[in-house]
């Protein structure tokens, strides 16, 4: 006990001596966008917490309008709330805003943002852009992966069929198709339970909320949380489990060059990268990291967002969920 009240003081103390260092390193004025009053340390973190964080947004927009800066503990940023603004930012001031803010999690799990998601703005970004617009998002990419969305559709209406009078849980089972189209079409087979837990992981340490992430320059903070020592067990995990995937597809592309006849509708996006990296000049060729990290971004992008959309999908349906939705969330 005395111990953990030590190294709360200790902590505390780290954090109001790293905030009045920076405060009088920065004194200058700069050019922000006007934002609501800002407490010491904590900035405006108490006026936006919370369960329903975008309500918070919406009150303070109000107030101070369209643009409007805040700072959340070391972290500066600003807000955003109208359509036209969002267009000066993202269409004529993108090259200004395309970089991404980096964390212990991207630093961690995508090999120093070695994904697309992530990636510094620059040639590799462009690069990996270029690859992912022409080969494994195009057109004819996604219409080879038909057989596998409807397979998996069709098992979704079968399983609901024989459940036919008791209860079933949708959510679960939207959960279910989606990891199995995602994992399928990237990685060549269905999702396994070592592949979900794995993504499910990553999924809770990129939305939940971390004091590391707001404080970034005090790096004890991400092993008091217990955050870095879980991220580096998940990276573990991802390597032991990407290590036998890219191996079998290795294996596959050797069976192609050897004149062994591979049907193109069969590739996944690891053949994909794999056969990319063998047959084009590449200014950054891609190591097997890099394919571990391009895959995971496909993997955690393509499960929850495609589940969620199907359950509101169900919702929208009802005319009394509608009705509640007008008048409780917006």
């Amino acid at each position: 006990m005395e111990f953990q009240y030590t190294t709360l003081l200790v902590s505390l103390f780290t954090i109001i001596f790293i905030f009045l260092f920076k405060k009088l390193k920065t004194s200058k004025s700069k050019n922000l966008p006007p934002g609501p009053w800002k407490l010491p340390i904590i900035g405006n973190l108490h006026q936006v917490i919370g369960p329903l964080p975008h309500r918070g947004f919406k009150e303070l927009a109000k107030k101070h309008g369209p643009i409007m800066h805040l700072q959340l503990g070391e972290i500066s940023l600003m807000v955003v709330s109208s359509s036209k603004v969002a267009a000066q930012a993202l269409k004529t001031n993108d090259i200004c805003l395309a970089d991404k803010p980096q964390q212990l999690l991207t630093d961690i799990i995508l090999e120093n943002c070695r994904d697309f998601v992530f990636a510094r703005y620059g040639d590799y970004w462009r690069q990996m852009r270029k690859i992912c617009t022409l080969e494994l998002l195009s057109v004819n990419k996604v219409k080879s992966f038909r057989s596998i969305r409807e397979d998996e559709s069709w098992h979704l209406v079968d399983t609901v069929q024989k459940s036919l009078g008791s209860p079933i849980n949708m959510s679960e089972k939207f959960a279910e198709v989606s990891y199995n189209i995602t994992c399928r079409a990237s990685i060549g087979r269905k999702g396994d339970k070592e592949v979900i837990e794995m993504v499910e992981d990553i999924a809770y340490w990129a939305a939940g909320f971390f004091i590391n992430d707001l404080f970034p320059s005090i790096k004890f903070l991400s092993v008091l949380n217990g955050m870095k020592p879980a991220l580096k067990k998940i990276r573990r995990k991802i390597d032991h489990i990407f290590k036998e995937i890219i191996i079998e597809h290795k294996e596959k592309l050797a069976s192609r060059e050897k004149g062994v006849a591979v049907d193109a509708q069969d590739e996944d996006l690891v053949d994909v990268l794999l056969r990319v990296n063998e047959t084009q000049r590449l200014q950054f060729p891609i190591n097997d990291n890099d394919v571990q990290a391009i895959t995971l971004d496909m993997l955690t992008a393509g499960t929850d967002t495609s589940s969620t959309v199907l359950e509101w999908a169900i919702f929208l349906a009802s005319s009394t969920v509608v009705e509640f939705a007008l008048f409780n969330i917006a």
